[in-house]
C-alpha cells in the first residue's frame, strides 16, 4: 500500500513539470474526479482568497514550475519555481503540492521537440540554456519539500508503464477515487510524447503485472520492469530523439536520477527501480 497520506486541507497546487502530462491531467483526469474543482490558471492570490470551504480546489499550471523557452538564461527554471513556491505559501501557506518528473533525456527531447514544433532551434543551443541546477530534480524536490509539509511526487514514466497505481495513490492524495471511466480517459492523448505509442503499450504490460506481484510477499519484479522498458524502446524507432549529453553531465543527471527515485519510491511505498537508466 501507498505510503502517501492523505491531506485534510482543500486546496491543492499541481505545479508541472512540463511534458509529464499536464494537459492530460488538466483535461481529462482532473475534471472526472468526484468532488474536485479543477482551475487551470497562474492566477494564485485571487483565486484562493475567493475559495469557499468544503469543496477540493486544485490549481494546475505547468508554467509555475518552469519555462521551456529558448530564450531563457541557465538558472532560470529555478528561480522562476522558487518564486511560484513564494507565491503559493503566501497565498496559502502548508497548501499540498503535487510536481511530476521524468527521466533527463527523455524530457530534454521532448522539451527540444515542443519548441522545435513552433520554432527552428538547435537542439545543442537549446540544451544550453537549463543550467545543471535547473535539470537536478532533487534539487527541486528539496525547494518544494521546503516550502510544503504535504507533497505528491509522480514519474511521468509511471502514466506511460502502469498508470492504475498512480491514479491510486493521486486520487487517494486527493481525498476522492478513481473515476470509473478510467480506462476510457487513459486512451486519450495530449501532446504526445516523442516516445512512440506502440513503445508505450508494449511495456506497460510488464509493468502492470509486475506491480501485481508486488503485493505477494518475496517476489522480486525489478527485473521484469527492466525487460519491459528495453522491450519498450526498442519499437520507439523514429518516435524518439537521441539525446546526447556530454559524460559530466550525463553521469551527474543519472546520479540525480536514480536518487530521485529513491525518494520518491520511499515517499511512495513503491519500488521505481526499475526506471534507473543504463549507464
Amino acid at each position: 500500500m501507498s505510503g502517501v497520506p492523505a491531506v485534510t486541507d482543500r486546496i491543492f497546487f499541481h505545479i508541472g513539470l512540463h511534458k509529464t502530462a499536464t494537459t492530460w491531467f488538466q483535461r481529462h483526469l482532473f475534471p472526472h474526479l468526484a468532488g474536485v474543482e479543477c482551475r487551470r490558471s497562474k492566477r494564485i492570490g485571487k483565486i484562493c482568497a475567493s475559495h469557499g470551504n468544503g469543496s477540493t480546489l486544485l490549481i494546475s499550471h505547468e508554467s509555475l514550475s518552469g519555462t521551456l523557452s529558448s530564450e531563457k538564461q541557465p538558472g532560470d527554471n529555478k528561480k522562476r519555481l522558487a518564486r511560484s513556491l513564494g507565491h503559493i505559501t503566501t497565498a496559502k501557506p502548508g497548501a499540498a503540492i503535487i510536481v511530476g518528473f521524468r527521466e533527463h533525456a527523455s524530457w530534454l527531447g521532448a522539451a527540444y521537440a515542443h519548441r522545435a514544433k513552433k520554432e527552428g532551434v538547435n537542439f545543442a543551443r537549446y540544451v544550453r540554456t537549463f543550467s545543471v541546477d535547473d535539470l537536478s530534480w532533487c534539487r527541486s524536490l528539496d525547494l518544494i519539500e521546503g516550502a510544503s509539509p504535504s507533497v505528491f511526487p509522480f514519474l511521468y514514466e509511471e502514466l506511460t508503464s502502469a498508470p492504475e497505481p498512480l491514479i491510486e495513490d493521486l486520487c487517494r492524495f486527493l481525498g476522492t477515487k478513481p473515476p470509473a471511466n478510467l480506462n476510457d480517459l487513459l486512451a486519450r492523448r495530449e501532446n504526445p510524447s516523442p516516445r512512440s505509442r506502440a513503445g508505450q503499450l508494449v511495456s506497460r504490460p510488464f509493468f502492470q503485472v509486475s506491480y501485481a506481484l508486488d503485493r505477494l510477499p518475496g517476489v522480486k519484479t525489478k527485473g521484469l520492469r527492466e525487460f519491459g522498458a528495453r522491450l519498450g524502446a526498442r519499437f520507439d524507432g523514429n518516435g524518439t530523439r537521441e539525446v546526447v549529453l556530454n559524460r559530466e553531465l550525463a553521469e551527474e543527471l543519472k546520479q540525480d536520477w536514480d536518487g530521485l527515485l529513491a525518494r520518491i519510491g520511499r515517499w511512495r511505498g513503491r519500488d521505481f527501480s526499475g526506471f534507473s537508466t543504463e549507464g
